[in-house]
């Protein structure tokens, strides 16, 4: 089996299924639950206002103060979703017809790597069908698609002044980039240990490095700087995730983990990994 092929058969049977059309009603649903606590003011939501509102997390000034503050709920569940949709399927292409799979593609290399692509490419159509979701509610409701937003809906969520004066390609690199870049590494991150643990502890290790970042607001972390309330280009005091150094941490995690995972891989013992899910 050429790479090509292989690399087709995990988009058909790892991204074109049933499963895939939950994140659809999910963000929907959010979106429609945002626009009701919009309403009362003057100002319409706009596509640039779900966004944030995925996406918008916690401030990281109101943890290193120890105010008092609600927990990221939205964003741990957008987070966490990704990584379970995207929890079973690398494992399970190994029973079956996948064993086969792997036998037709004469080579671990060409499976792994095409299994890192599929990854890639199920966290682009999850953050897609956000942005798809927030589209539709935005048509419906009337607003106007535009990544511009309007800060009054989130000033109850920090205590810190926001800098609403952007250009268009930080907009695009604070509300779709580095949020993109995030889930892509949290959940390669997550396929790698699935190869070195169990599948069910990878998602545990991944959600327990998540729930860290909202207490621990380190710089190092993938999901840091997905928060839109930690990025240094809206509120520029210091304390917060430079913009442009997040996504980088994000994509270094993505690379380092592919050859970590292909050399485990190599030696994985495909037989039991049928009682592995």
């Amino acid at each position: 089996m050429s790479w090509n092929s292989a690399v087709a058969w995990d988009l058909r049977r790892g991204i074109f299924r049933k499963i895939y059309l939950f994140p659809m009603f999910q963000f929907i649903f959010l979106s429609f639950f945002f626009w009701l606590n919009t309403q009362g003011r003057s100002e319409k939501a706009l596509l640039g206002d779900y966004l944030f509102s995925f996406f918008c997390g916690i401030s990281p000034v109101q943890v290193l103060q120890n105010d008092s503050f609600s927990l990221p709920t939205t964003w741990l569940q957008i987070m966490a979703c990704s990584m379970y949709i995207n929890l079973s399927y690398p494992l399970c292409d190994l029973t079956k017809e996948g064993e086969q799979n792997l036998i037709r593609c004469g080579s671990r290399r060409i499976w792994y790597l095409s299994k890192c692509l599929w990854n890639i490419s199920a966290s682009i159509a999850y953050f897609l069908s956000a942005v798809v979701a927030a589209i539709i509610v935005t048509f419906l409701t009337g607003g106007k698609i535009s990544l511009d937003f309007h800060p009054i809906f989130f000033e109850h969520l920090t205590n810190t002044s926001m800098n609403s004066a952007i250009t268009a390609f930080e907009k695009v690199l604070v509300l779709a980039l580095i949020p993109l870049t995030a889930i892509a590494a949290i959940n390669m991150l997550q396929m790698t240990l699935s190869f070195l643990i169990r599948p069910v502890y990878g998602f545990l290790v991944c959600l327990s490095i998540l729930v860290t970042e909202i207490f621990f607001p380190a710089a190092f972390l993938p999901g840091n700087g997905a928060m839109v309330l930690r990025s240094s280009i809206l509120f520029p005091d210091g304390r917060q995730a430079s913009a442009i150094p997040s996504a980088i941490i994000n994509l270094l995690l993505i690379a380092l983990c592919i050859p970590i995972g292909m050399k485990r891989f190599q030696n994985y013992d495909i037989l039991p990994a049928a009682g592995k899910e």
